[in-house]
């Protein structure tokens, strides 16, 4: 909000409060200096300064809708038009026979108006919630219970003054009735507002208030039971001011907008109406010698009291059975997707192995998770991973047997418990079943999602007690963790070996982030060379971890716990930064190698990391090797998922000088189409298809076409793998240009870099010299 608007409302609020202190002296003045009498304007000038305060707020705030407002100064005109008429022919205290109930018509019809005034705001702000039965009843109940007061007390005293008209008893008798109906109307407004009610709904309640305790004074004043007629306009006073201060204040323009959360205060209201229902009890206690016309009345508003509150109570009990159950149900099934969730699997399966619930002889808990679940999220949006949620649920639901149970674990995770199964032949029959069911796409209202499910089995038929429900969902956990690292998609049984991969795996995630302040990792470099001359071109840093207990650990089992513990960027900035200052070293100790380039391996992860190209510049920059000697190397399957959210790093990079190749290739099933909008320089085969050259036809022909798929769109190819002198030299004759693999070298150190470029030689120079020793 600018300092403008502020200003503005500062001075619109600074309205009402002027109609506040004004109306506060007058109130001051009048209780001072009544100046009550029997031709006293005080009331009929209320009205008229009302009215003028309710069109000033209209033109000033112009509130919509406006036919509440305009309620309201058709109420002000009839309250002006009965007190000027009460003025005008001296009917105040007036009991005898000629008196003109005319005022009181107009008076009445002002109240009407009103109360639709009221109702119009309510129902404009609460909507629908404005019918809540709950909030009605307390509403009536209370006024029930005010009517019985009045008739009592009010009403009866009225009706029986048999001097004057019959109309001006029942209209005299009317007001309390009335000013309860508007009590009423204010009650129901209130129950139903939401936690911050504007100003305007508190100065309005104090209005009816006023009113209600002017009326019961003017009948006070009118049946002669007091004589303090000059003070009626107080009550009457104090409720024109709110009302003219409810019209002149900004929040009069909000105060019928639609709100969306409402408090009812359900114990607040049985509160009501316990006190309520105790009232009529104690009239009849205290009025033992009343009529039996009184008490006839009275026993009908405590029949309609009882029945609105047995009502009352009995909705109370209802909503609460059924909070609690709604409230059970929503511990115990997943909201999204409304199926069981882990707290009842849990509780299922303990009820199981304690004998409380049947199953089979044999039972098998299914666990499955949705394979690159994340990538729909990353790529479309929550919104239509939550709609591929509920289709999977849906799938899952329909396609299992109906003695079996899908829940959801939570995240893209469910489980589906088997509860009756003959073998693990069955249970992995119905697990290879529950896979195939995400063959055919998810349809998500415009658009198709292809997905893959990998599922741990756990088989269950010892019921002696050396298995627990925990045991049960940890292994096929663990399962699951085995097929997604089988490359997903798969159905996996559980087997007691897989505990000690699991314990591995946790030390590994502990120690992994130690490894590099205990210097126990360090880089192997592979050679790629040319074919036409054997030459080496550049090098591949290859990560190795020597853990003094654990001996040489595997990349390919530390790099995936890296990915999912979080540490693969803080690991691969250690592994690009050691990278280059290496390369560094090499090229300042070996002759002719200024065209020497060295590859190394990238994440999705660290792409995405906003630090990542300062890293590279940094690293190329403090360690003083062209950016073109550096390149890339990110997966082809994690290329093409991430492209769009990468494409703008890669293009950065490469800017630079860097290079950025496709490693991996042919392992992601990208179309030429798609290789074309890939910002890459250079296309690596995967091992996979060249293992099989010189042997087998169709590996030939698929490598064949790779090599011309990249040749086709300018890229530098290396072949990855090369292990026999067959297999580089069917690559020769197919057209490869560059391979890497055990048949030129294998990965050594960097210090042992130089005497394999010595021996090997290098496709910059004709020969090749050490100038001094890299390390």
């Amino acid at each position: 909000m600018g300092a403008g608007a502020e200003e503005g409302l500062a001075e619109r609020g600074a309205l009402s409060s002027t109609v506040a202190v004004v109306g506060a002296v007058w109130l001051a003045l009048h209780s001072t200096w009544p100046f009550g009498g029997d031709g006293d304007l005080t009331f009929p000038a209320l009205a008229l300064a009302t009215m003028a305060a309710v069109v000033t707020g209209i033109r000033r705030y112009q509130p919509r809708p406006l036919w509440p407002w305009v309620l309201s100064l058709v109420a002000l005109v009839m309250f002006f038009t009965g007190a000027a008429l009460r003025v005008s022919l001296g009917t105040l205290g007036d009991l005898s026979e000629n008196r003109s109930a005319l005022p009181e018509l107009f008076t009445i019809t002002g109240y009407v108006a009103l109360g639709a005034m009221i109702y119009g705001i309510g129902r404009e702000r609460l909507g629908s919630r404005w019918r809540d039965i709950n909030a009605t009843l307390d509403a009536a109940i209370a006024g029930l219970s005010a009517l019985a007061l009045a008739w009592i007390y009010l009403i009866t005293p009225t009706l029986a003054q048999h001097d004057i008209p019959v109309d001006v008893r029942l209209a005299l008798s009317s007001y309390p009735a009335l000013s309860i109906f508007l009590l009423v109307i204010g009650f129901r407004f209130a129950t139903g507002w939401g936690s911050t009610p504007p100003f305007a709904f508190h100065s309005l309640l104090v209005a009816l208030v006023s009113m209600l305790v002017g009326d019961v004074v003017y009948m006070l004043v009118e049946m002669n039971v007091v004589d303090v007629a000059r003070w009626i306009d107080i009550p009457y006073g104090v409720g024109f001011v709110a009302w003219a201060v409810t019209a002149t204040h900004p929040s009069m323009r909000t105060i019928t907008d639609r709100i969306t959360t409402v408090e009812t205060a359900p114990r607040r209201g049985l509160s009501v109406v316990a006190a309520a229902v105790a009232v009529p009890g104690l009239l009849l206690l205290a009025r033992p010698d009343s009529s039996t016309a009184e008490r006839a009345v009275l026993a009908l508003i405590v029949v309609a009291l009882m029945l609105c509150s047995g009502i009352r109570v009995y909705r109370a009990l209802s909503d609460h059975a059924r909070s609690e159950a709604r409230l059970s149900h929503l511990v115990k099934h997943d909201q999204l997707t409304d199926l069981p969730n882990r707290v009842w699997i849990d509780g299922h399966l303990n009820d199981m192995f304690a004998g409380k619930v049947e199953h089979g002889p044999a039972i098998a808990l299914m666990f499955l998770d949705v394979d690159r679940f994340k990538l729909v999220n990353d790529r479309l949006g929550h919104s239509v991973g939550d709609d591929l949620l509920r289709s999977v649920a849906r799938r899952l639901t329909e396609t299992c047997r109906a003695s079996d149970v899908v829940a959801r674990f939570g995240g893209d995770e469910f489980v589906i418990l088997l509860a009756s199964v003959r073998d693990e032949a069955e249970a992995l029959e119905v697990a290879e079943r529950t896979r195939l069911t995400f063959g055919p796409p998810f349809v998500l209202g415009d658009i198709e999602v292809a997905s893959a499910t990998s599922i741990g089995l756990r088989f269950v038929d010892d019921w002696s007690g050396a298995i627990t429900a925990d045991t049960v969902v940890r292994d096929a956990d663990t399962a699951m963790y085995a097929a997604k690292e089988s490359g997903g998609n798969a159905v996996v049984l559980f087997d007691e070996r897989m505990h000690e991969r699991v314990s591995r795996r946790l030390v590994l995630e502990g120690e992994v982030r130690l490894a590099i302040e205990r210097n126990q990792l360090s880089l192997d470099y592979q050679p790629i060379v040319d074919l036409t001359d054997g030459r080496v071109t550049g090098l591949e840093a290859l990560i190795r971890w020597d853990h003094p207990e654990l001996g040489r650990v595997p990349p390919d089992d530390f790099i995936p716990v890296c990915e999912e513990i979080g540490y693969i960027v803080e690991l691969g900035s250690w592994v690009l930064d050691r990278a280059v200052a290496e390369l560094a070293r090499i090229r300042s100790a070996v002759e002719h190698s200024d065209k020497l380039s060295v590859a190394v391996n990238v994440s999705v992860r660290q792409l995405r990391d906003q630090r990542f190209t300062d890293r590279v510049a940094r690293a190329v920059l403090e360690h003083g090797v062209p950016p073109t000697t550096l390149c890339l190397e990110i997966t082809e399957s994690l290329l093409v998922e991430n492209l769009g959210e990468l494409s703008e790093t890669l293009e950065l990079l490469r800017g630079f000088g860097v290079r950025v190749a496709i490693d991996d290739f042919g392992t992601g099933y990208s179309s030429l189409s798609y290789l074309r909008r890939l910002p890459v320089d250079e296309m690596k085969i995967d091992r996979e298809f060249v293992t099989g050259l010189g042997r087998d036809q169709a590996d030939d022909s698929v490598v064949a076409a790779m090599i011309a798929m990249g040749n086709a769109l300018g890229f530098s190819i290396v072949a990855e793998g090369v292990e026999t002198a067959q297999q580089r030299d069917r690559l020769i004759a197919l057209g490869c240009r560059h391979a890497q693999g055990y048949a030129f070298e294998k990965p050594v150190p960097a210090d042992q870099v130089p005497a394999m470029l010595q021996r090997l030689g290098l496709a910059a120079g004709p020969r090749l010299r050490v100038i001094r020793d890299p390390a």
